[in-house]
């Protein structure tokens, strides 16, 4: 079998006109798939890279605001406590829920392979390197160092250290590459087996994903900018502005004394002046103007947690009236919503895991090995069995054959060994 092409800038265009050639050099015309890439990032006109090794995050947001690169704009934003809350709680929605390692088949070796990488996730902080991860949602990419460990002829994992994303770049072929003091614009390659990647969305094809923080830049900058004027409305109009009013010829040390007085009244309970003088109030006529900005801080924080939950309680119930009808349907549809993020995000990072340090972990302890364990994250409700066993009787009364696996898969038992005790009806 000939070797596969190395896309690279300067083969793309004969690339593409093999593939068009293709029914003139293979006689089975359509039996043989095309493997080169051909609208990868080398090919593609809109998407810059630095001298022809590293890929520029092509997130428009961190284009025009950030530089390119300056993903720690997306990190600034979780100083926000609106952001900081709902992703908290996305995380830990993911993070709080239980998880278990499938065997690959029903073998004794595959179970003890699970047997063991269960082991080795219960030996370290499994639950802060997945929360960790998840901080990809946000920034698009998220990377952890494992910190591996050899003990008596087993390979462990000591730690997963979280890194920081603005540290990575990608190259052309979509590998990863780290940032140092010596290579700031490029990089070096990593190491094989040595860092566990987190990727949230890439729907453009691009290894820097598609976090969050591009839709939730705005919204924040809206806000803040909208809190620094309201702080800076409600000094100027939150108290009145203090008057003095002094006879003409007034000497001027006297005209210092009034003003010092008129300083006094900010702090002082009595003051004293000449009877000749008199102090008034300027009161602000524009007190209404602080709702505008509050409305538009409620506004934004809505947008905010749209984007990150996808929905909000207050839009869902909309106007009305606060009647217990629609406030329950609008919190069956915040909590359905919810449900589907949370599977979503579980769903992503178990493949992620799955795909990378389950199978480095595997190949360490268990080589050869072809069929690996998986993780799973339980993200269901719990079933009522009681319920459920109520039914299974009903459909056996009706005839309907039901399979031992069914019953001891659904139910959670252990299937007897052959010539094990076991209990008897009514005992």
């Amino acid at each position: 079998m000939p070797e596969k092409n190395v896309t690279t800038p300067e083969n793309v265009a004969q690339i593409i006109e093999d593939a068009l050639e293709q029914p003139k050099n293979y006689p089975a015309a359509g039996k043989k798939p095309i493997l080169d890439e051909i609208s990868s990032a080398v090919s593609d006109p809109f998407w810059a890279y630095y001298t022809g090794q590293v890929l520029l995050n092509p997130d428009k947001t961190l284009r025009t605001e950030g530089g390119g690169r300056a993903v720690e704009i997306f990190e600034d934003l979780e100083r926000d406590p609106q952001v900081r809350s709902n992703l908290q709680t996305r995380r830990l929605a993911v993070v709080g829920k239980e998880w278990h390692v499938e065997p690959a088949t029903d073998s004794a070796q595959d179970a003890k392979v699970a047997g063991f990488v269960t082991g080795v996730l219960l030996n370290f902080d499994f639950d802060s390197a997945r929360f960790n991860l998840l901080q990809g949602i946000l920034l698009g990419y998220k990377t952890a160092e494992i910190m591996w460990e050899y003990s008596e002829g087993d390979v462990w994992i000591r730690e997963m250290i979280a890194r920081p994303s603005r540290r990575f770049a990608f190259g052309l072929k979509r590998e990863l590459r780290l940032l140092t003091r010596d290579n700031m614009v490029e990089g070096q390659p990593v190491p094989p087996r040595k860092f566990q990647l987190f990727i949230y969305g890439g729907q453009n094809g691009s290894p820097y994903g598609d976090g969050l923080g591009s839709s939730l830049y705005w919204p924040v900058w809206f806000k803040k900018n909208a809190i620094k004027f309201w702080m800076i409305f409600s000094e100027k109009f939150g108290s009145p502005t203090v008057i003095g009013k002094y006879p003409p010829g007034t000497p001027k040390e006297q005209q210092d004394a009034l003003l010092a007085a008129l300083d006094a009244i900010q702090q002082e309970t009595a003051i004293k002046i000449p009877d000749t003088m008199q102090v008034a109030f300027l009161e602000a006529s524009r007190a209404g103007g602080l709702g505008n900005y509050e409305n538009l801080c409620t506004f934004m924080n809505q947008e905010i947690t749209k984007a990150i939950m996808g929905q909000t309680l207050t839009t869902e119930m909309g106007s009305s009236g606060g009647r217990a009808g629609g406030s329950y349907a609008a919190s069956r549809t915040h909590n359905d919503i919810r449900q589907e993020y949370t599977k979503a995000d579980a769903d992503v990072l178990c493949n992620a895991l799955n795909g990378q340090m389950i199978k480095w972990l595997v190949d360490y302890n268990f080589p050869g090995v072809r069929r690996y364990p998986r993780l799973w994250i339980r993200t269901e409700g719990e079933t009522d069995l009681k319920t459920l066993a109520e039914r299974d009787q009903i459909l056996l009364g009706m005839g309907l054959p039901i399979s031992q696996k069914y019953a001891y898969d659904t139910y959670g038992i252990t299937q007897p060994s052959v010539g094990e005790a076991l209990l008897e009806k009514g005992a």
